[in-house]
C-alpha cells in the first residue's frame, strides 16, 4: 500500500513539474510514455518469472533435502542415497539451467531499453528544436525532462503493484475466510454432565469425511460401550475402527446418528469440548512423543501431575523399569526429536503412562500394544486390565491380534462400516 501511494505521488508531482516548466516537450514525452510503460512492465514479467521458477525449483529441491534427512533411516535401509542424491542434483540444475529463458529475457530487456533510448532521442531532439526555434529555456526544457521521467518511473511502478496487490488481495482473503470459518466443533469450557460413568452409546451413527461425502466410511452403527468394561473393536482395515475412536476423541461429529454419554444419556455435541476430552486418554498404534524428558512426556497428559503420580503411571506402563535400569538420567532423560532416542516399545509404554496419569474415565487404545513383544505385551495388558478393574475405567481397544482380545466375551466386528457383535469364537472363525 505504501509502494503504491508513493508511485501515485511521483507521477502527480512529476506531471506537475513537467507541465509547468515546458507543456510542448511534456506533451510530447507524454504520447510515447504508455510504451515506455508497456516495455517496463515486460521486462518486470520476465525478471519474475525467471525468479519464480528459480525459487520453485529450490523450494522442491530444499524440500527433497529435508525429507530424506528426516527420513534417513529409510533412504538407508533401502540403500537409494546415490538415487536421492542425484534428483537432488537434478532439481538443483533445474533452476540453474535456464538459458533459454534467459535469453528471452534479455531479449525483451533489450527491447524496452531500445524504447526508452528511442524516447530520449525524441525528447532531445524536440528540445533541441524547441530551444532553436521557440527560444524554450534549456534549464525548462531539462526540467521538463526529467520530470516526466520521473512520472513514468512513477506510471511503471504503480502498474507493476497492480498484479501484486492482486495476488495479495487474493491470499489475504484466503487467510482471512479461514480465520473466519467457524468450525463445527467449537472448543467450548465448562462442566459436563454430573452422572458420567465412562459409558458411551452409539445410535444410528453414519459418517463420511468431508472430502469423500460420496463414501460412507460408517453404516448405521449400534455400539453400547457399558461402563467399567473393555470393548474390542476388530476388523479389516479401512473398515471404520479408527474412524470410531476419532469420533469418540470429538475430532469429527457424525453425519447422521448420534453419540449419547453412558448416565445422562446427554448427547456428545452437547457437552463441553474441553470437559469432554478431560475425561478421556488415548494411545495411538504412532505414539507421539514430543521433544524433551520423559517426565515431561508424561506430565503432558496431566499438567498438573506430581513426580510421584509420574512414577506411579509409569509403574502402572511397565516403564519405570527400563526409565530407571536404561536410561542415563532416569525420568529426567532426552527423548529426543520425536522421541528418536527411545524404541518403539519404550515410546508406546511413555505414551499409555501420559494417557494413564489422566486416571480418565474412558481410555482409548489404538493397537496400543502392536510395538511391544509378547511378554512386554501380556504384562502392559494386565497391567490395564487390573487398573481397568479397581478403577472403574472403561476401555475401547482396536486389536488386530488376537492375544489382546482372547480374555473378553466379546468383541465389535467391523466390515465395511458396518458392525457386528460376535462371540470370540466367531471371531476366530472370521480370521
Amino acid at each position: 500500500m505504501g509502494s503504491a501511494f508513493q508511485s501515485l505521488v511521483t507521477l502527480v508531482v512529476g506531471l506537475v513539474v513537467a507541465f509547468t516548466a515546458s507543456w510542448r516537450l511534456a506533451l510530447a514525452v507524454l504520447g510515447f510514455m504508455p510504451l515506455l510503460t508497456i516495455s517496463a512492465k515486460i521486462q518486470n514479467d520476465m525478471f519474475m518469472g525467471l525468479a519464480d521458477t528459480a525459487s520453485s525449483s529450490s523450494a522442491i529441491a530444499n524440500q527433497l533435502c529435508s525429507e530424506s534427512i528426516q527420513g534417513i533411516r529409510t533412504v538407508r535401509a533401502f540403500n537409494i542415497e546415490s538415487q536421492v542424491l542425484q534428483l537432488y542434483e537434478k532439481l538443483v540444475n533445474d533452476g540453474q539451467d535456464m538459458y533459454k529463458k534467459a535469453l528471452t529475457s534479455g531479449l525483451g530487456a533489450g527491447a524496452s531499453q531500445m524504447l526508452m533510448f528511442a524516447l530520449y532521442w525524441v525528447a532531445f531532439f524536440y528540445g533541441g528544436w524547441l530551444i532553436k526555434g521557440v527560444g524554450a529555456s534549456g534549464n525548462d526544457i531539462m526540467t521538463s525532462f526529467m520530470a516526466m521521467m520521473m512520472a513514468g518511473f512513477g506510471i511503471g511502478m504503480a502498474s507493476m503493484a497492480v498484479p501484486d496487490k492482486a495476488k495479495s488481495a487474493s491470499a489475504a482473503n484466503a487467510v482471512f475466510a479461514m480465520i473466519r470459518r467457524e468450525s463445527k466443533i467449537a472448543i467450548t469450557d465448562g462442566e459436563g454432565p454430573l452422572s458420567f460413568d465412562g459409558g458411551v452409546e452409539l445410535k444410528d451413527v453414519e459418517f463420511a469425511y468431508p472430502s469423500r461425502l460420496d463414501r460412507p466410511i460408517l453404516k448405521t452403527i449400534n455400539l453400547s460401550i457399558e461402563a467399567g468394561k473393555t470393548t474390542a473393536l476388530v476388523g479389516p482395515s479401512g473398515s471404520g475402527k479408527s474412524t470410531i475412536i476419532a469420533m469418540l476423541q470429538r475430532f469429527y461429529d457424525p453425519t447422521g446418528g448420534s453419540l449419547l454419554l453412558g448416565g445422562s444419556k446427554t448427547d456428545l455435541k452437547s457437552a463441553p469440548l474441553v470437559w469432554w476430552r478431560k475425561q478421556i486418554g488415548f494411545v495411538g498404534q504412532e505414539p507421539v512423543l514430543f521433544k524433551g524428558t520423559i517426565a515431561e512426556n508424561i506430565r503432558y497428559g496431566n499438567p498438573d501431575a506430581s513426580q510421584g503420580e509420574i512414577e506411579a503411571a509409569a509403574r502402572k506402563a511397565f516403564a519405570h523399569d527400563f526409565i530407571m535400569e536404561k536410561t542415563r538420567d532416569k525420568y529426567e532423560t532426552e527423548v529426543g526429536e520425536r522421541g528418536g532416542t527411545t524404541s518403539g516399545g519404550q515410546k508406546q509404554r511413555i505414551a499409555i503412562a501420559r494417557a494413564l496419569v489422566r486416571n480418565p474415565k474412558l481410555l482409548l487404545l489404538d493397537e496400543a500394544t502392536s510395538a511391544l513383544d509378547n511378554e512386554s505385551e501380556h504384562e502392559v495388558q494386565m497391567a490395564i486390565d487390573t487398573i481397568i478393574e479397581k478403577e472403574s475405567m472403561t476401555c475401547v481397544v482396536i486389536a488386530h491380534r488376537l492375544n489382546t482380545v482372547r480374555h473378553l466375551s466379546c468383541v465389535m466386528c467391523c466390515i465395511d462400516g458396518y458392525p457386528l457383535r460376535a462371540s470370540l469364537i466367531e471371531y476366530c472363525t472370521y480370521l
